[in-house]
């Protein structure tokens, strides 16, 4: 996860250094990258939603359904990664944001990723149904053991445990980077042909 939140990261900024066929109209980026994530993100339910019957129905291919499930939802980060990087250096996807919000420190960026990470939220939400059936099960062997168990969350609460560690704890630091040199570096372009006039 940390892998493709670094290369989208990467992606984002590489649009500046890149010539783009941007017409500064942001609603053929949205769809090129939103609609192959909401496809993925509709296979992830149907899959969801297999391994819950099976489940219900102790069905023995009910573990081919959860690997088929499993794989979807790891193959949605990707997803999300190769439809945000097309929208954003084939469509001009960062550079319609700012035609609109304007070139704000770090704000126009996390726009631009939105999409990619709201689908991967969205994963997280459509297949926590399996998670807290795995989590109950769990806990019902450990009654059987006599051993202490765990409270169960919400699945809001799981949702925000996975935004937390796997994005928030590396996007943060990137985004107070970006932000700083957004702030920095136009100063120091302005200052450099003084301070390269007085012999420096």
């Amino acid at each position: 996860m940390q892998l493709v939140l670094l290369i989208l990261v990467a992606v984002i900024l590489l649009e500046d250094r890149m010539p783009t066929s941007a017409t500064l109209s942001p609603w053929p980026a949205l769809l090129v990258a939103a609609i192959p994530c909401a496809l993925g993100l509709l296979l992830l339910w149907f899959r969801v939603r297999r391994v819950e019957r099976a489940m219900d129905q102790a069905d023995p291919r009910g573990a081919r359904a959860f690997d088929h499930a499993d794989r979807t939802l790891r193959a949605i980060p990707w997803i999300a990664l190769l439809s945000t990087a097309t929208a954003t250096l084939g469509f001009g996807w960062l550079q319609a944001i700012r035609a609109i919000v304007g070139d704000w420190p770090a704000i126009d960026e996390l726009l631009a990723l939105a999409p990619a990470l709201t689908a991967i939220a969205l994963s997280w939400w459509i297949y926590e149904p399996i998670e807290r059936r795995v989590r109950e099960a769990s806990m019902i062997r450990r009654l059987d053991e006599g051993l202490p168990i765990a409270t169960s969350g919400t699945r809001l609460g799981f949702v925000i445990g996975r935004i937390r560690s796997n994005i928030l704890l590396l996007l943060a630091p990137l985004l107070a980077v970006m932000t700083l040199s957004e702030l920095v570096e136009p100063r120091i372009e302005a200052a450099w042909p003084e301070f390269w006039a007085a012999g420096g």
